[in-house]
């Protein structure tokens, strides 16, 4: 019985931690975008 309840808690560890690594990988996206955009405005603003 002892097993199947560390199971359980690795399994819920392993769920949140691949959760947690997509939303990692969609902030670090969005902050490169915004990055990219304000450098494609200011470069358009020293014209």
């Amino acid at each position: 019985m002892q097993e199947m309840e560390v199971l359980n808690i690795l399994n819920i560890i392993l769920e949140a931690s691949i959760i947690l690594l997509f939303l990692l990988i969609f902030v670090i996206g969005g902050i490169i975008t915004y990055y990219f955009k304000v450098r494609e405005v200011d470069s358009d603003n020293s014209k």
